[in-house]
């Protein structure tokens, strides 16, 4: 948990199944600011867009969006997948 930042854009964090990639970013332990989840669930999904389509369900409700600064918060609001992302998180909170 400590490397996190450094572990994330590894090839190996990239072939990890969404179970333990939702453990890590799931965890109170994790010392990054919340931008750096959001990065690296998006690595991780764009590594195999296709087949990990279905995991968002799983790893969005994960992220702390309330976390990230208003700015980011704007800026990630114009990308497509991210906008599926909070879409998916606001449908998991109702």
């Amino acid at each position: 948990m400590e490397h996190f930042a450094e572990c994330c854009v590894e090839a190996s964090f990239l072939e990890l199944p969404c179970e333990p990639v939702a453990e890590v970013i799931g965890s109170d332990d994790l010392p990054v600011e919340e931008a750096a989840v959001v990065s690296a669930v998006r690595a991780w999904l764009d590594h195999d867009a296709a087949g990990r389509a279905q995991s968002l369900r799983m790893l969005v409700p994960l992220v702390r969006w309330p976390l990230l600064p208003v700015v980011a918060q704007l800026q990630l609001s114009k990308e497509p997948l991210l906008k599926s992302m909070m879409r998916l998180d606001d449908e998991a909170r109702t």
